[in-house]
């Protein structure tokens, strides 16, 4: 990847996000860090030795933020179709058997490889093994990549965050802390027991953790945690060996049950929460929870559409993410800006206060600010990180609204051009110092042992 020092970025338009778009303008990057931004011909005099990178007719704005994805299942597109989420997630665990770490690696890279392509910059992901990390730093992306935790035997809480505790400082000791934070991902209410969320809840605070978590997904999800069994307890606890263990409901909300056992907090980043009550944004508001908001995933599940609207009148902190590509058909942050943005107009009756901006902010200065790095990233100004991407809409004659032009004509060959930290990791639609081809035959190899297991069981 190319190292650039000192840079001065020119194009069409630069979006800064937190203030209006400029026409004919450029972006000043020197060593990893943004230092100015303007109009161009007013930068090339205070900057005249500068080397000049003239992107010409692209849209020039900050890279976008996937605030949920399992990049190791990026393999596993299309494979499971047509499922409710119970016997989805159990045909998940059981194709996932079949693969060994390099294969997981494989599909972790090729997720990576999507991301950048698509015009992600910055990941929060959640996985079992270090792929995720491998493939984030393999392909120059930055990221909070979270280890799972999983248990229901409050008995064994302490062993099992222990255990996870040497895997994840490991991981610390390998990520390059410029690029990548090390957290902890306790998976989800009906996976994860009231004392393990506890222990992780304490170990998260000693050793600064961020903590990523499924919350409120499903309907499933509720009706285990509200009145135990279901199709949950009948499917997955057998699955995964559980069965044994002597599982009292407690009989409240999702919500209502993690607040319970202290896992809830400024840390905390919560997936989904679509099965949410006035009392459980309550408690998701007096814990200043952040919450990545998965249209598309919640959709193809059949698990409901959150209530965005309600977010944001409490104010909370909210993002978006893709989910893994084993519940959505692809990486792409513009694609999800539009569903998400249709989803909620057509739930709502209302167009009003449902805007292109603000879904764009979604996914970038929003989705900054709720994983607490809204001065780093997420918008174009001084003194942050240059992660920058370029869009081509050459191919739109004119347009009256910026914002909607990009989320409503952006695909993944319209992002051309990709710098994170201040390095080029995409130019004129090319991988810089990643072998794109080597990495899709190695997913395409592991994505075979997928694709014959469900032949053989048609």
């Amino acid at each position: 990847m190319e190292v650039v020092l000192f840079m001065l970025i020119s194009a069409r338009y630069v979006v800064p996000i937190t203030s209006p778009p400029l026409k004919n303008a450029s972006i000043v990057v020197e060593g990893r860090d943004i230092v100015a931004f303007g109009p161009t011909v007013k930068l090339k005099r205070s900057f005249p030795h500068h080397k000049v990178l003239d992107l010409g007719h692209l849209i020039l704005m900050p890279g976008l933020l996937n605030l949920h994805t399992h990049l190791d299942y990026t393999v596993f597109k299309d494979l499971i179709e047509g499922l409710a989420f119970t016997p989805w997630i159990m045909k998940l665990v059981r194709l996932g058997l079949r693969l060994k770490r390099e294969d997981w690696e494989a599909s972790a890279l090729l997720g990576a490889l999507r991301a950048i392509q698509s015009g992600t910059t910055t990941v929060v992901d959640s996985s079992r093994s270090d792929s995720s990390l491998k493939a984030i730093s393999h392909c120059g992306l930055r990221g909070i990549v979270c280890g799972e935790v999983f248990g229901l035997n409050g008995r064994r809480s302490s062993q099992t965050v222990q255990e996870a505790l040497a895997r994840l400082l490991g991981w610390r000791s390998r990520a390059n802390p410029d690029l990548i934070q090390v957290g902890i991902s306790p998976h989800a209410p009906y996976t994860v027991s009231g004392q393990l969320y506890q222990e992780v809840s304490r170990r998260a605070d000693e050793y600064d953790f961020p903590v990523a978590l499924h919350l409120a997904e499903s309907a499933d999800e509720y009706q285990f945690i509200r009145h135990g069994g279901g199709r949950l307890a009948r499917g997955l606890m057998v699955l995964a060996g559980w069965s044994r263990l002597s599982w009292q409901p407690p009989a409240v909300s999702p919500v209502k049950y993690l607040e319970q056992w202290g896992i809830l907090g400024k840390r905390v980043l919560a997936a989904h929460c679509v099965y949410v009550d006035d009392s459980d944004l309550e408690i998701l508001h007096k814990y200043d929870v952040a919450i990545a908001h998965c249209p598309r995933s919640n959709a193809q599940l059949g698990n409901g559409i959150a209530p965005l609207a309600e977010f944001h009148q409490r104010g909370l902190r909210v993002g978006l993410g893709t989910d893994s590509l084993a519940s959505n058909y692809s990486l792409d942050m513009f694609d999800e800006m539009r569903a998400g943005l249709w989803l909620q107009r057509g739930m709502t009756r209302q167009v009003e206060g449902l805007s292109a901006e603000t879904f764009l902010r979604m996914a970038t200065i929003e989705g900054a600010r709720a994983i607490g790095m809204e001065d780093k990233i997420g918008s174009i100004a001084g003194g942050k990180r240059a992660d920058l991407i370029g869009v081509d809409l050459s191919h739109i004659p004119s347009f009256s609204n910026l914002y909607a032009a990009l989320i409503f004509n952006t695909n993944p060959g319209n992002v051309v051009f990709s710098m994170i930290n201040g390095q080029i990791v995409m130019e004129k639609g090319q991988l810089k110092g990643i072998d794109g081809d080597e990495i899709v035959k190695r997913a395409d190899r592991a994505r075979r042992k997928l694709t014959k297991v469900r032949q053989d069981n048609e």
